[in-house]
């Protein structure tokens, strides 16, 4: 492996005394010894009732045992991965006071990726109240690796991204890009579709024509993606797989990353109840992925142009 070049900034991971937050931990004591960077371990706490404005009701000193309970949650927490691992990153403990998904962020400000575990909470509840992984993911400014239940990633393992031609997927594979190349691992570039036009067996022999030309220009937006990306990184892994699939988006990424491998996408913005219902394709990315996926939001500054050939006529994974 070789390390990314970087300007120092650390990674940082959030951790609670689960054995999700350890597993997250776990992962991203890896990932900054790639990048050769320090690791930020932040377990934040809120005590267990309101403070106003003008401070507490209670003695100042009655948040001591919360405060202690906290402290022990963070040591235990390094005390656990140091014995698990022969070589370690730099690693900073730092325990806030306040709520979790906004002092997570906060710890963002200086660094170059946050890292947090999965917590698999189903029904209507949990998708219209969140968690702290999906507070993070959806507002986040760097980018968020979610560390999810397989125990067989490997980070030597394949890097595969998603894009569709559109400006975060650009970012989301220049991202992966250098992930590869610090890993020395293979990258797997993916552009799925499927024609929205439905036909019956009588028309298939006119729909044909339709679903290779929508082929052709898949494989032609995959390649000058990657030659953007080449040009924007200005280097590339050894080897780059390019793949224009004609699965459903999930199903195409979801299946290529496996267990093992590193799903990377683009974070696309979306408002409204519909949105938080359905989610985009990285959002359910992050339910069904089997090992750890990174949402990438797009660079400040940096636009693409999507192929009008095939933007609003086929569905696209990013």
């Amino acid at each position: 492996m070789q390390n990314i070049t970087t300007d120092g900034r650390p990674v940082v991971v959030g951790v609670d005394g689960s054995a999700g937050a350890q597993r997250a931990l776990h992962w991203a004591s890896a990932e900054a010894l790639v990048r050769g960077v320090p690791l930020d371990v932040v377990h934040a706490w809120e005590p267990p009732y309101a403070v106003s404005g003008a401070g507490s009701i209670l003695s100042p000193l009655e948040n001591a045992p919360h405060r202690d309970h906290a402290r022990n949650v963070l040591d235990q927490a390094i005390h656990d991965e140091l014995g698990a691992v022969e070589i370690s990153p730099a690693i900073i403990p730092k325990l806030r006071q306040g709520h979790p998904p906004a002092k997570l962020l906060e710890a963002t400000h200086d660094a170059q990726l946050l890292v947090v575990g999965s917590r698999r909470v189903g029904g209507l509840k949990s998708a219209l109240l969140g968690s702290v992984s999906r507070h993070c993911t959806r507002h986040s400014t760097v980018p968020v690796a979610v560390v999810g239940e397989s125990v067989g990633w490997s980070h030597s393992d394949d890097v595969v991204v998603g894009i569709d031609g559109s400006d975060e997927a650009a970012a989301a594979l220049r991202w992966a890009m250098r992930e590869a190349i610090a890993r020395s691992s293979k990258l797997v570039v993916i552009h799925a579709w499927h024609c929205d036009a439905k036909t019956t067996p009588a028309e298939y022999r006119y729909a044909a024509p339709n679903r290779r030309t929508f082929s052709e220009r898949s494989e032609a937006l995959v390649e000058k993606a990657v030659e953007s990306a080449i040009a924007g990184v200005g280097t590339a892994p050894d080897p780059v797989v390019l793949v224009s699939s004609c699965q459903p988006p999930v199903q195409a990424l979801v299946d290529r990353a496996g267990a093992t491998g590193l799903l990377v996408v683009g974070r696309r913005e979306r408002s409204g109840l519909a949105g938080l219902l359905l989610g985009s394709v990285s959002q359910r990315c992050l339910h069904q992925a089997r090992g750890v996926v990174v949402l990438v939001p797009e660079e400040p500054g940096r636009r693409v142009l999507s192929d009008p050939g095939l933007t609003g006529s086929a569905r696209l994974a990013g």
